[in-house]
């Protein structure tokens, strides 16, 4: 599951692109926020992989600190969030394209919520490994006592 979490950053920036060019060619048929359905579903994706991408980030830091117990459920609602979402980019002129964008944007909301009740109640970030001196070594021979460089 690391290696999912680890695609944060990628998550955001097709999000980010995809909620930007929704709002830019909605922008040219005159309204920025266009009520037409698939540009409607096209914000919907974008803003929600922008949201799934916050809650990869929290899983894989908790994954980092040794502390995967819900990784399971944030791999559940980020990835069942994004195919709703895209499913309703594909069709979004169905009865249930409001329902799906909704559905979509609440499942990856939700485990965006469950990262950061978590992190509040335990928190888990990853420590840098402590350095190991050898037996007799010094720390740092320029900082050493004998007050010579």
């Amino acid at each position: 599951m690391r290696n999912f979490f680890g695609n944060f950053a990628l998550a955001f920036l097709v999000g980010f692109f995809v909620a930007a060019a929704a709002i830019g060619i909605g922008s040219i048929s005159g309204q920025i926020f266009s009520s037409d359905p698939f540009l409607t579903a096209l914000r919907s994706l974008g803003g929600g992989l922008m949201i799934a991408a916050f809650a990869m980030w929290i899983a894989l830091l908790r994954d980092q600190a040794s502390k995967p117990g819900l990784g399971p459920l944030f791999l559940l609602l980020v990835v069942a969030g994004a195919l709703v979402l895209l499913i309703d980019v594909i069709d979004p002129f169905t009865t249930l394209s409001a329902a799906l964008g909704w559905g979509g944007l609440g499942a990856v909301t939700a485990a965006l919520a469950v990262g950061v009740v978590s992190m509040w109640i335990s928190p888990a970030y990853p420590t840098n490994p402590t350095a190991h001196w050898p037996e007799g070594g010094e720390q740092d021979p320029s900082h050493s006592s004998s007050g010579t460089h």
